[in-house]
């Protein structure tokens, strides 16, 4: 049987592999720490839930629109007008299944086979597959900090750029472009006519007083070159409902309809009617507030435990909830790459981490801090039992 070549060729998830190891292994007795969560260890706020349950009372169960509900549309709307200082119509937004969908789709209908698309790394894995399905070639642009800034994305631009990515707040550094940053970068994509995807899943989840900001605000002439990617699964703690959305162009919002209304049609109503009221409450803001200061109070917490471990190096986290830790200095004849020394971790020490490998950084490893402070300083006392075998041995 002949296969799709393409389909083939893509890689399977590292991180998904850990948490499989590591579920293996607790079947079979051991004790496992694992801080290797993509999402939040909140539950779904209640007033989210309770509307979804009334959703499903009141027979909201039904195909919808296939770009989503008008109440939920028009809520957007006033969203990314209030929050982030842009204009959108009905048509230029569509409501998908998860953030993730919206990436797809985007990817897709932006460029055509043989296109370049240049990817701050690290950066999520998702992102070099699906341009890999559409066909077009994944440029990594790396920066001599962990955050790549404009002048070393120019040295990768050639005639067959089409599409830069930004994700800020990123996974996996957790680093967020400032606004002179972001000007910097949206310069280059006008100077060079190149389309902007900027996933802002994480954007209310920042410290320290720093500001998120959609790069259409700040450059209004990028505004129809720029698709925005957001969702409810990291802020609002849904990971599990499955429900984005995507703002752009009118034209690049159709496309997107086309391709969702043979793909999935309209995402779940249930979690349409639920994330609609997460947008109208009065309550769910200070639910988020008291989520991030806890996420704050995690990552204070791991980062000074990390830096007196004393040959890890990492960039404090400016949102999300990962901390992203250089771990070269410990590479040995056993443990060569961030994968080999992940697994190890995990088979030996019973901590599963993710390998930077995941995110095209083979010298790193992600931490994830969405999980209790409890889970957190256990992982930190095996983190230091290993490393100090490591260089015992």
């Amino acid at each position: 049987m002949k296969l799709s070549k393409k389909i083939s060729s893509l890689s399977s998830s590292t991180t998904l592999e850990i948490i499989q190891k590591a579920k293996e292994l607790q079947q079979k007795g051991q004790s496992i720490v694992s801080l290797c969560a993509g999402e939040p260890d909140f539950p779904t706020p209640e007033v989210i839930k309770k509307a979804g349950i009334k959703a499903i009372e009141n027979n909201h169960t039904h195909y919808t629109t296939c770009s989503g509900i008008i109440e939920l549309k028009n809520a957007i709307i006033n969203k990314l007008k209030t929050e982030n200082n842009l204009e959108y119509q009905k048509n230029e937004i569509i409501v998908t299944s998860g953030a993730k969908q919206a990436l797809y789709n985007g990817i897709n209908t932006l460029i055509q086979e043989d296109d370049e698309v240049l990817l701050l790394t690290p950066c999520w894995v998702s992102y070099v597959q699906q341009i890999k399905i559409a066909g077009a070639n994944p440029i990594l642009v790396f920066g001599k900090s962990m955050k790549p800034l404009a002048n070393e994305i120019e040295e990768k631009i050639t005639e067959k750029s089409k599409l830069i990515i930004i994700n800020s707040p990123n996974n996996p550094a957790g680093y967020v472009y400032t606004k002179e940053e972001l000007i910097d970068i949206g310069k280059l994509a006008l100077k060079y006519g190149l389309f902007v995807i900027s996933d802002e899943i994480y954007e209310k989840i920042v410290f320290d007083g720093i500001k998120h900001y959609s790069l259409p605000a700040l450059i209004p002439e990028l505004k129809n070159r720029t698709l925005i990617i957001n969702g409810f699964s990291k802020s609002y703690s849904m990971t599990g409902w499955r429900i984005g959305y995507a703002a752009g162009p009118s034209e690049v919002i159709s496309m997107l309809n086309t391709i969702q209304s043979h793909q999935t049609s309209n995402a779940s109503s249930i979690s349409q009617y639920a994330a609609l009221a997460g947008l109208l409450s009065e309550e769910v803001p200070e639910v988020i507030k008291n989520m991030v200061n806890t996420f704050k109070k995690r990552r204070d917490y791991l980062t000074k435990e990390i830096i007196n471990i004393g040959n890890l190096e990492y960039s404090e986290p400016e949102g999300a909830f990962y901390l992203f830790v250089k771990i070269d200095y410990y590479f040995n004849e056993k443990c060569r790459n961030s994968l080999e020394f992940c697994k190890w971790l995990l088979e030996e020490h019973g901590l599963a981490l993710v390998p930077g490998s995941a995110f095209f950084m083979e010298n790193d490893m992600r931490i994830s801090y969405a999980a209790s402070m409890e889970t957190i300083k256990e992982a930190v006392k095996r983190l230091k039992k290993a490393l100090g075998e490591s260089i015992e041995n």
